[in-house]
């Protein structure tokens, strides 16, 4: 499944302080949230949303790297390709 090149970014809605509500928006022009995050952590969960497609691109980018000359004689090397491998499946199945 294909992960949109949108970039998006995060607004604070207007909430008590002991409620924070970040909402994560598109930037091409769309007023409409996609996803609301509320609660303790807000903040960091709606950054790390608004990052997922930038990160899933640097995770492509970093397989790709690892598959062109992998030493899978390397146990350290061979558990970051699985690492990589693992969150890219999260992301797109």
């Amino acid at each position: 499944m294909p992960i949109p090149s949108t970039t998006l970014s995060i607004s604070k809605h207007s909430t008590p302080e002991y409620a924070p509500q970040f909402g994560i928006y598109p930037e091409d022009g769309s007023s409409h949230d996609i996803a609301i995050v509320r609660g303790e952590q807000a903040e960091a969960y709606a950054r790390l949303f608004a990052a997922a497609p930038e990160l899933l691109s640097a995770l492509t980018m970093a397989r790709n790297f690892y598959d062109e000359g992998r030493d899978e004689s390397d146990p350290t090397e061979m558990k970051v390709l699985a690492a990589i491998n693992s969150a890219i499946a999260k992301a797109t199945h």
